[in-house]
């Protein structure tokens, strides 16, 4: 997977899509403020899952903020599927 081109840190959203050659994995949609992130959404395509790319998307995502760290991310209302993840990655669910 290719890293992402630099990101800007105007308080916008940040969106980017992920590639494995030619064949679109998945997207990240990153609200950055002056030193958090909110991950608003990162969406991986059920054929690309398990294989390390959503793992690769939060790192090049940090990697694009530097200093910033990850406040907060949002899962689809409903969607468990995400959940254990998120949980291996050290986040903690907030229900």
């Amino acid at each position: 997977m290719s890293e992402f081109p630099a990101a800007s840190t105007v308080l916008q959203s940040w969106v980017r899509a992920a590639y494995a050659g030619d064949d679109p994995v998945g997207f990240v949609w990153v609200q950055p403020g002056p030193r958090d992130l909110i991950i608003r959404r990162l969406l991986v395509d059920a054929h690309h899952q398990r294989r390390g790319y959503g793992c690769r998307m939060l790192e090049l995502v940090l990697g694009a903020f530097p200093g910033h760290r990850i406040l907060s991310l949002q899962c689809l209302p409903g969607s468990e599927g995400p959940v254990g993840f998120f949980e291996t990655m050290g986040f903690c669910p907030h229900r």
